[in-house]
């Protein structure tokens, strides 16, 4: 497949990125049974994760979502831009959810801000994390795939805006 003149190869097949996100949504659906759940989407890139971890998920949760961004083409500004958050997640349990932890500069900004939320706890959910990437130290309770610095798009992860739809997610060719 060709995005932008890049040539970009199958990575990640959909139903082991299913099988990931069910197995995520068995570990919360024990972990917090019986309490208040906030799941807060990092958009745009993890609409499509945050929609099927909610179709596993066995227990009530509210759902928001946060915009914030910090690539341009194939590389990470450094910069993190970041709109308003929600506030009805004050009183309950949060759980971010990211389409790929990759510097951890987004999350590290997004957690910064939630701490002054009165959350009663934070945790993130990524279904890809490239742990050579990390510039700033990120726990992240919940983890799908650890993957090596490959640009990859698909299943909501784009390249320049293109690519979100497909149901694989893919690698770009030679990497």
């Amino acid at each position: 497949m060709i995005i932008h003149s890049k040539k970009f190869v199958p990575y990640l097949l959909e139903a082991d990125i299913q099988q990931a996100i069910q197995t995520i949504a068995q570990q919360i659906n024990q972990t917090y049974t019986g309490k208040p759940l906030y799941i807060l989407g990092v958009l745009n890139g993890a609409f499509r994760l945050v929609a099927d971890l909610v179709r596993y998920l066995d227990l009530p949760a509210e759902v928001g979502f946060v915009r914030a961004s910090s690539y341009q083409g194939t590389d990470t500004t450094g910069e993190v831009q970041l709109m308003p958050l929600p506030t009805e997640m004050a009183g309950k349990h949060v759980l971010i959810v990211e389409d790929i932890i990759d510097t951890g500069l987004t999350l590290e900004r997004l957690l910064g801000e939630i701490q002054k939320m009165q959350v009663l706890s934070c945790e993130i959910v990524a279904l890809l994390s490239k742990p050579s990437k990390l510039r700033v130290p990120v726990q992240v309770k919940y983890i799908g795939f650890e993957i090596p610095d490959h640009f990859v798009v698909g299943y909501g992860l784009d390249y320049d805006g293109l690519g979100r739809e497909m149901n694989d997610i893919y690698q770009i060719a030679n990497a």
